[in-house]
C-alpha cells in the first residue's frame, strides 16, 4: 500500500513560493481559535495564538501572511492590556511592509493603526506610528495618500462576506488581495473568497 503523503504544519512547502503560500491546517487551526478568542473577548488567548503564528509564518518566509497576523496580535495584546507586547508586534508588521517595499499596503495599514491606537486611547504610539510610517513614506518619494495600486479605481468589485469562510477572520475590502472583480485572497489564511455580484 502506497504511503500517504503527510502534510506540513505550515502547508506543502512545494506548493508556490513562500511569501503567497497559504497558510497550512496546523496554523490555519490556530488562527480559527485565535479569531474566535477575538470574538469571545478572550484578548489574552487570542494574543499568544497570533504570536505563534506571525512568528512562524514570518521565519518560513511567508510575508503576504505574517504582517495582518502581527497586526491583529498587536490588537489583541493592547486590548488586554498589554501595551508592550502590543507594540513590539506592530512594529514587526510595519518593518515587515517596509522591508518588503510594499508601499502601498504599508500607507493603508499604518492609517487604520493610528485611528485604532486613537480609539483605544494609544494615543503616543498612534503618533510614533503615524510619524514612522510618514517617513517610511517620504523616504521613497511618496506622500501620504498619493499611493494606489495599479487598476484599483477601474474596477467594480462584488460584496465580499463578512467573514473568511476558511479561517474566520472579518474581512475588510482594504486588505483582502484582489485577483478580479468577483474573487479575492484572504490577507491572513490565503485562501480564495467569492463575491456577492
Amino acid at each position: 500500500m502506497p504511503m500517504k503523503r503527510r502534510r506540513h504544519f505550515w502547508g506543502d512547502p512545494d506548493r508556490g513560493p513562500a511569501a503567497r503560500r497559504p497558510l497550512g491546517p496546523g496554523p490555519l487551526q490556530v488562527l480559527r481559535r485565535a479569531n474566535r478568542s477575538m470574538e469571545l473577548g478572550q484578548h489574552s488567548q487570542a494574543a499568544i495564538l497570533f504570536e505563534r503564528i506571525a512568528y512562524g509564518a514570518r521565519d518560513l518566509g511567508m510575508t503576504r501572511r505574517a504582517p495582518p497576523l502581527f497586526f491583529q496580535g498587536a490588537r489583541a495584546h493592547l486590548l488586554a492590556g498589554n501595551s508592550e507586547a502590543g507594540a513590539e508586534m506592530l512594529w514587526q508588521g510595519l518593518k515587515l511592509l517596509a522591508n518588503e517595499e510594499r508601499w502601498d499596503q504599508l500607507e493603508r495599514a499604518g492609517a487604520r493603526i493610528v485611528d485604532e491606537l486613537e480609539r483605544i486611547g494609544e494615543a503616543a504610539l498612534a503618533e510614533e506610528v503615524s510619524e514612522w510610517v510618514e517617513k517610511a513614506l517620504a523616504e521613497q518619494g511618496f506622500a501620504r495618500r498619493e499611493i494606489e495600486p495599479a487598476g484599483q479605481k477601474e474596477i467594480i468589485r462584488g460584496r465580499l462576506p463578512i467573514n473568511c469562510g476558511n479561517c474566520g477572520v472579518v474581512l475588510r475590502l482594504d486588505e483582502v488581495e484582489w485577483i478580479d472583480s468577483s474573487s479575492a485572497v484572504c490577507t491572513y489564511c490565503g485562501s480564495i473568497i467569492r463575491t456577492d455580484t
